[in-house]
């Protein structure tokens, strides 16, 4: 029989998922952490977590599906969030030390980017000022097809890139633009969840496809799925693993999508993180079949909301036609600000200061696991931005103590669509300073022995 205490326990939890939902701050779609993890976060035991779980699922809130997780399914109206003078914003947890994503914007040139947007301020025309380009602004796109012939060796038209606010943005364009009902769709496991809660936005069935040491297993894939639609993939730098797709995978993925008349959307993520001889781009192999994104959010700033796809010439009138149907333009001045950052240089000598502050906070995240954190994990890797450990002690006690110690270490498992139970975590480390880092270090693994001396 339940205690009082746990069914008080596991009222709570209800109520307070249940008002995350009404808010919208959970939306349709949203896959909730694992039990194990939501449970070490709360500090409760898993099955009060399970029991809660269970009557969200059982009074339609949410849609628990056998061995992929909890999803959130109301789609009913929201409830405001209160608000009111005095109240004062909760701080953003994404911006506590060894949270992933997290842009360098202190040493963004705040500076030069006012002067460039002051100017084309006081220049822009009337007829600039009643622009609703479907695609983006011309001036963009013309920077944009220079950047990716530099950068990347993509000669492409400037008319085939296409604006919006963040790739999982793009990736729902693309399939309304498709028009395929009940369409299916290749993700990686682990992968990004942003692309897996667009892909629901749009009733697409994910079939989760394995990542290893050479990248998504096209020939799982292919058993697996065979007439899939789309395939989203990141083969230059994964997220999270950090692993670069094999040349004879990229083939092997290339001739799947020829073959079967489907589409593979390429997010070159963090390629400007992946060091050196960063891998070539799908889309230089293949531009009829790869629709080529990236986003500027993460190495500028991530209110500039920006982020692009290069879409190929046979799909690019239902791209425009789709997009014109949604109204997504976007904002014209940001647009030419971030052109003229673009062509004057100021995006190149950006990515030097990035290189050299990864480079510095890669170093020092490095040196506080071979010391401050060598009992509490093992390294196995280091990517681009995070290194990904094993726990030397039960995975629960520590995102308990990361949770009481004011720093965010992510679980391996919160990223996949099927539960492997990897033990596994990841510590990131890009967007913050060595200063923040080895104070972040010092309170986690403070954290961590005050709960082994008051277990």
């Amino acid at each position: 029989m339940q205690s009082p205490r746990s069914t008080s326990v596991t009222e709570n939890i209800y109520q307070g998922l249940r008002r995350l939902i009404l808010n919208g701050a959970v939306e349709l779609g949203y896959r909730l952490p694992s039990s194990r993890t939501l449970a070490a976060h709360l500090d409760v035991s898993r099955g009060s977590v399970s029991l809660a779980i269970d009557r969200l699922s059982a009074d339609g809130w949410l849609a628990t599906r056998r061995g992929s997780g909890s999803y959130v399914s109301y789609s009913g109206p929201y409830v405001a969030k209160p608000t009111g003078i005095g109240i004062a914003p909760k701080p953003d947890v994404q911006l506590l030390p060894f949270a992933l994503g997290v842009a360098p914007v202190d040493i963004f040139p705040k500076a030069i980017w006012a002067g460039l947007q002051s100017r084309r301020w006081r220049s822009i025309s009337a007829a600039d000022l009643q622009d609703r380009s479907a695609t983006a602004w011309p001036g963009l796109q013309d920077a944009i097809a220079g950047y990716l012939a530099a950068r990347r060796g993509l000669a492409v038209l400037p008319a085939q890139i296409v604006v919006s606010s963040c790739i999982p943005a793009l990736v729902d364009l693309l399939v309304r633009s498709l028009g395929v009902p009940e369409c299916e769709a290749w993700v990686e496991t682990p992968g990004f969840p942003g692309w897996w809660r667009a892909l629901r936005n749009c009733n697409v069935r994910m079939h989760p496809i394995p990542v290893d040491e050479s990248g998504i297993d096209v020939s799982v894939a292919i058993r697996t799925a065979p007439l899939a639609t789309l395939a989203v993939v990141a083969p230059n730098n994964q997220f999270p693993t950090g692993v670069a797709m094999s040349n004879a995978r990229r083939l092997e993925l290339l001739a799947w999508a020829a073959n079967q008349n489907s589409w593979i959307v390429e997010d070159d993520f963090d390629w400007q993180l992946a060091g050196p001889g960063a891998p070539t781009p799908l889309a230089l192999l293949d531009g009829t079949r790869v629709v080529y994104c990236d986003t500027f959010n993460h190495i500028l700033f991530p209110s500039l909301r920006i982020a692009y796809a290069v879409i190929p010439l046979p799909l690019l009138d239902k791209v425009i036609t789709a997009r014109r149907g949604i109204d997504g333009s976007m904002n014209l001045s940001v647009q030419m600000t971030l052109a003229d950052f673009i062509a004057g240089g100021h995006l190149d000598n950006h990515l030097a200061r990035i290189d050299e502050f990864r480079a510095g906070s890669a170093a020092a995240l490095e040196a506080l696991l071979e010391h401050d954190l060598s009992e509490l994990v093992t390294p196995l890797k280091a990517t681009g931005g995070h290194y990904i450990c094993k726990p030397r002690l039960p995975l629960a006690r520590l995102l308990t103590a990361s949770r009481r110690s004011s720093t965010i270490v992510e679980n391996m498992d919160d990223f996949r669509l099927t539960a492997e139970g990897a033990d596994q975590v990841l510590l990131g480390h890009f967007g913050f300073a060595t200063a923040a880092l080895a104070k972040a270090a010092t309170s986690l693994r403070g954290a961590v022995l005050s709960s082994l001396r008051n277990p």
